[in-house]
Parts: C-alpha cells; structure tokens; sequence
C-alpha cells in the first residue's frame, strides 16, 4: 500500500508534506513576533477587566437588590426568602389588590400574607410557590386567576426577569427562569445581568419612594377612587392560542400544593364588565381544578361587585372598600368549606 502510494506520488509529481512541523515553526515564529505578544496581553488585560467589571458590579448590585425595603422586588424577596405565614395568596395585581389579609386574619384566626405581583402571571406563581415550598409549607394557599391566563405570549416569559436575582441561590427556581430561553442558563454566568432590568427599582426600593408612593399591608395594596365608566358587555377574544407551558405550570402549581397538604382554593375575583364569550383560559382552569378536586370559585360577574361604578379602581381592580368586602365573602366561603371537610385547620 505504501509502495503503490508513493508510486503514484512520483507519476503525478507529488510529495509528501509533513504539516505538524510547518505549523510548530508558524507559532514558533508568531509568538516571536512583538505585535502578536502585545495584542495577547491587551486582550487579557481586557478580559480581566471585564471580568473583575462584572463580578464587583454585579457583587454591589446583588447587596443593593436584597437591602430593598420597599417596592415589588421586596415584596418578592419576602415572599420567596422570609415568608412563614399560614396562609398565602398568589396572583396577579388582581390579587394584590383583592385580598386584604387583616380580614382573613379575623375570619380564620390564621397568619396571611399576599404575594401577588403586579403584570406576572402563572409561570411566576409556581417559581414563587416552588421557592415558599422549599422552606415551609403554609396550611391554606389561595390562588387568584384572571381572563387570559393561559394566553400565548412572549411577555409573559419576559416578566420573569423579576426573579432572575435568586437563580444563584434557589435551584428550585431555576427551571422556571429557563423558561426564558435557551440560553438563559448561561446569561447568567454574568453577575451583572440578572440586575439589568432591576437598576430603577434597586434604586427606589432602597429610598422612602415607594413607601410614600403606595401604602401596602401585609402585601396588600388599597386602591382609593372609583369608576365613572358606564359598564358594558366586552366582546371578548374567544379564540386566541392557548400555551401549553403556562398550563403545565397551572396544574404543577395545583400537584405542589396536594403534595405537601396544602388546602388550596382558587378563585376568579370581579370584573366589572361582564363578558359576551365564555374565556377559554377560564374553562381550562376550571376542569383542571375540578380533575384534582380542588375548590374553584367564580366571582368574576358576582353581584354586588361587577358592573359596580362605586366598587372599581377600574375595569380590572376593585377600590379598597369592595376588596375588604370580597375579602369577608371567600373568607367566608373557605371558613364553610374547612369546617365541613377539615374542621382542625382552623385555630379558632
């Protein structure tokens, strides 16, 4: 074989080339070279830098981010951190501003605490819940849904940039911050990125701004004004495109809870249109909760509330007034529904 090569090497003229030589004298004579030496040391005094850059940026950023006292970060750092109430409640601002704890407190002698979130949605509910269950496991959660819950959209994954800073520290939240995408694991090899969205609200959640900007209780935020709009019957979107991912999470949130005992309730709060189609993401989360049997209450067009000028902040929030009210009403319910089916779960 070799003959025959070598055969056909003089025939055509050809010879043999020996290439790992030629390339040990090319570096040989590259590292030599005083141009090519100074554009290494450039490029490691540059990547050493920005190294350095990002750890003790992202170092300040991190103590900055958890020193918070105020505003929605805090609040989650509460919820996902130091929560170790009895009874919790997940949701939306629809939750936030819906359920006042004071009044559960009262009607069901336990400990509440609201960590709703303003403009998240159900992919944030189960990282949060993820987080609380690693810690301690709360006796009653209830958990508030809206209209669209389940509606494919790419906001929804962008909105868990809120809890990018506890990727580090809580792999029990980690998969849902991948969710994000694909790469996200390694973004966040960075210490700078997790905070990049979060540089104004480490800001004012180490001043007194939020704290004279909005009043909160327990979680709870109050609204003051009502509405002047006349109500009308919203031809709402019956058609949009359910995501499968947000699903999953809905009923990952309900399996949680069932595992670790937890007598879950979930609830629509009102609205204060009332709606000419039936809310696919509704229908969804109804049959999902009732194949697990877990209590799923409806008060979205509830009298008393919907199509109530005097009730409404606006068309998605109650004022401060009705939301004590609803808070009394599934206080209510739930205090009926213990006392038929686990009547040691109340205190007093």
């Amino acid at each position: 074989m070799y003959g025959r090569h070598l055969g056909l090497g003089r025939v055509f003229g050809l010879q043999r080339i020996y290439l790992f030589p030629i390339l040990i004298v090319m570096n040989t004579q590259l590292f030599r070279s005083k141009d090519f030496r100074l554009f290494l040391f450039r490029l490691f005094v540059f990547l050493f830098t920005l190294f350095a850059a990002d750890f003790l940026i992202g170092t300040v950023l991190r103590k900055m981010f958890f020193r918070q006292q105020s505003g929605p970060d805090s609040e989650t750092i509460y919820a996902v951190e130091k929560s170790k109430e009895e009874m919790l409640v997940f949701g939306s601002s629809r939750a936030r501003h819906h359920y006042y704890p004071p009044v559960f407190e009262e009607k069901l002698g336990l400990t509440v605490y609201n960590v709703g979130r303003n403009g998240v949605r159900v992919l944030y509910y189960n990282g949060v819940l993820q987080s609380v269950l690693s810690r301690y496991t709360p006796k009653i959660i209830v958990l508030d849904i809206f209209q669209y819950e389940f509606e494919e959209q790419t906001v929804s994954y962008d909105q868990l940039a809120c809890l990018l800073p506890y990727y580090k520290d809580h792999p029990e939240i980690r998969p849902t911050v991948e969710l994000r995408g694909r790469f996200e694991k390694f973004k966040l090899i960075s210490n700078i990125y997790p905070y990049n969205s979060s540089l104004i609200s480490i800001a004012l959640g180490n001043s007194e701004y939020n704290k004279k900007r909005e009043e909160t209780i327990k979680g709870y935020s109050p609204l003051s004004r009502a509405i002047t709009n006349d109500p009308i019957v919203e031809d709402n979107n019956d058609g949009y495109k359910i995501d499968s991912v947000k699903v999953k999470a809905y009923e990952d949130f309900i399996l949680a809870c069932k595992n670790k005992g937890i007598t879950l309730f979930i609830s629509c709060s009102p609205y204060y249109n009332s709606f000419k189609n039936e809310d696919p993401s509704m229908k969804i989360a109804m049959q999902i909760a009732s194949k697990h049997n877990v209590p799923f209450w409806d008060f979205s067009n509830a009298p008393g509330f919907a199509g109530q000028s005097g009730q409404f902040y606006d068309l998605l929030h109650l004022n401060h007034e009705a939301a004590t009210r609803y808070s009394l009403a599934v206080a209510q319910k739930i205090k009926g529904f213990l006392s038929e089916n686990a009547p040691n779960s109340l205190s007093r």
